[in-house]
C-alpha cells in the first residue's frame, strides 16, 4: 500500500496553482501583442479555434467518444462560456488595446480577491481568516505594484475593461457551481 505525504500533495497542489498563474500571467503579454496586430473578434475566434483543436481530441482520447453534456448542464455551460470565455476574451482584448500590459497584469492580479467576492455574493460562501488574509495580501500586492508602476501608460477605460474581464472570469468560474432554477 502506498501512502502519500500530505505535505507533498499540498506542495504539489500549490506548485500547480503557481504554474497555472504563470501561464495566465503570460497570456496578458501575449494578448497585448495579439490585440495590437489583429481585430479583437478575429483574435477571440482564433483563441477558441486553437482551444477546440486541442480539447476535442483530448476529450475523445480520454473518453473514447465525443461526450455531450446533459441538457440540464447545457444551461450552466452556456453561461460559463458566455461569461468566463467569450466576455472575458472581449473585455481583455479591448482593454489591452487601451492600456499597457503592465497595468493590465496588475489588474488581473486582483483575480483571487474578485473571485472570493463573487463566491461570497453568488454562492453565499463564508470566508475563513486564512482566505481573508490571502485576499488582503493579494490586494495589497497589486496596490503596491500599481503605485510603483510608471504613470501615463494605461487609460482608465482600458483598466476598467480589464477589471470587467476579471469579473467575467470570476463569474464564469463560479457559475458552474450555482444552482439555477429549472
Amino acid at each position: 500500500m502506498t501512502t502519500h505525504s500530505p505535505t507533498r500533495s499540498t506542495f504539489s497542489r500549490h506548485l500547480q496553482v503557481v504554474l497555472a498563474m504563470c501561464i495566465v500571467g503570460s497570456s496578458v503579454v501575449a494578448g497585448k501583442y495579439i490585440s495590437m496586430e489583429l481585430p479583437v473578434f478575429l483574435a477571440s475566434f482564433l483563441r477558441f479555434l486553437m482551444a477546440a483543436i486541442i480539447l476535442v481530441p483530448l476529450n475523445y482520447g480520454m473518453t473514447g467518444k465525443l461526450a455531450m453534456p446533459r441538457r440540464n448542464d447545457m444551461v450552466l455551460l452556456v453561461l460559463q462560456a458566455l461569461f468566463g470565455v467569450f466576455l472575458f476574451s472581449l473585455c481583455m482584448f479591448f482593454g489591452l488595446k487601451r492600456t499597457s500590459a503592465l497595468h493590465a497584469g496588475l489588474v488581473m492580479g486582483m483575480l483571487p480577491a474578485v473571485s472570493a467576492l463573487v463566491a461570497v455574493l453568488l454562492l453565499r460562501e463564508r470566508l475563513g481568516l486564512r482566505y481573508v488574509a490571502g485576499i488582503a495580501l493579494s490586494v495589497a500586492g497589486a496596490l503596491v505594484l500599481a503605485l510603483r508602476a510608471p504613470a501615463g501608460e494605461g487609460s482608465v477605460a482600458g483598466m476598467l475593461l480589464i477589471l470587467s474581464a476579471v469579473v467575467c472570469d470570476s463569474g464564469g468560474r463560479h457559475r458552474a457551481r450555482c444552482r439555477l432554477p429549472a
